[in-house]
C-alpha cells in the first residue's frame, strides 16, 4: 500500500490500482494476515531536496 500525501491517494504497490475508497479494510485485511512494510526509495531521495527548499521558502528573511 502506498499512500501519497501530495495528491491524497492510497494505490497497492504491487499492482498500482487505485484503493482510496477502501484503504481502511485494506488496511485491516493486511493487520488480519501480516503485512510487509518497505520504503519509497524515490521518496527517500527526494527528501533531503525537499526540505531544504520547505526551510527556506518559510525561513527566508524579509526582503524588505
Amino acid at each position: 500500500m502506498v499512500v501519497d500525501l501530495d495528491h491524497f491517494t492510497v494505490t497497492r504497490r504491487g499492482t498500482g490500482a487505485d484503493i482510496t475508497s477502501t484503504a481502511g479494510r485494506f488496511g485491516r485485511d493486511c493487520l488480519a494476515r501480516g503485512a510487509t512494510i518497505g520504503g519509497d526509495a524515490e521518496a527517500r531521495r527526494r527528501a533531503p531536496e525537499d526540505v531544504a527548499a520547505f526551510l527556506r521558502r518559510v525561513l527566508r528573511p524579509d526582503p524588505r
